[in-house]
């Protein structure tokens, strides 16, 4: 079974979010932490063998419309996807999440939130 991990895309318009930090933000110098937690998940799922999709959209300064083109891209086959979420971005995270959901029928996992659809 294929899992694809998402950190979400968030106001890439004005720099790299980092859900990371100790405050998430938009770093003004740069500094981009990496998703450690959804690596750890998917290092563990790809680990217990399944198939592992990684999309890191502020990594790349994706947009919402450029990440979901890259979900269909790398993961049209996947069966579970995990979002990495913050309180910032939290109405953000859940909207993108219900598009990827929109876009074919999922289950899906947040961080902060479980929700599962069959």
């Amino acid at each position: 079974m294929k899992v694809c991990f998402i950190n979400p895309p968030f106001k890439a318009e004005y720099g790299k979010f980092s859900r990371e930090s100790r405050s998430p933000s938009i770093g003004h110098s740069g500094v981009l932490y990496y998703p450690l937690w959804l690596i750890y998940a998917a290092c563990v799922a790809e680990k217990n063998q399944f198939d592992v999709s990684f999309i890191d959209a502020p990594a790349k300064q994706m947009n919402a419309e450029q990440t979901l083109k890259k979900v269909k891209q790398d993961a049209a086959d996947a069966k579970l996807f995990v979002f990495d979420t913050s309180t910032p971005s939290i109405y953000s995270d859940i909207e993108f999440a219900g598009q990827v959901k929109i876009s074919r029928c999922i289950h899906y996992v947040s961080w902060n939130a479980s929700i599962c659809n069959s």
